[in-house]
């Protein structure tokens, strides 16, 4: 069958959440990404019922460009499916990647916290090796 909601690709693949009944039946679907590749691999709902997706991307969201060759995402959904807002963020490496994925968790309902790996320099951290482990705190985009 068709999901609701569904529309031609902003790049060669975009995340995608829909959001069942309990019977099964699609009520609604987001796709959101860039002119990129963006894969979703976490989502979280706050106690207000806001979605909140972490992924990689290895183009660029509106009002961000790309840092490396693939960065990590948030992106925030309202109750109903339309994406409020989203943050990107990178380095010159290599950010995420499907063997390590992304993690997200909720930190009240101000911070996403974020897991991932990276080829490149944190936020002005030295690498400790070749791919490296990183958490970081974003405020909910």
């Amino acid at each position: 069958g068709t999901i609701p909601g569904y529309k031609t690709l902003h790049g060669p693949a975009d995340g995608m959440v829909v959001k069942f009944s309990s019977a099964g039946v699609p009520q609604w679907s987001n796709q959101h990404g860039g002119d990129g590749g963006d894969v979703d691999y976490s989502v979280a709902v706050t106690r207000g019922g806001q979605i909140v997706v972490g992924g990689l991307t290895d183009g660029a969201w509106s009002g961000y460009a790309n840092a490396g060759s693939v960065d990590v995402y948030v992106a925030r959904l309202t109750p109903d499916g339309t994406t409020v807002t989203a943050r990107q963020a990178g380095t010159a490496g290599e950010d995420g990647n499907t063997q390590f994925g992304v993690g997200i968790a909720l930190s009240g309902s101000t911070r996403v916290v974020m897991t991932s790996s990276t080829e490149g320099r944190v936020w002005g951290h030295e690498q400790a090796g070749m791919v490296d482990a990183f958490v970081a705190v974003f405020p909910t985009p």
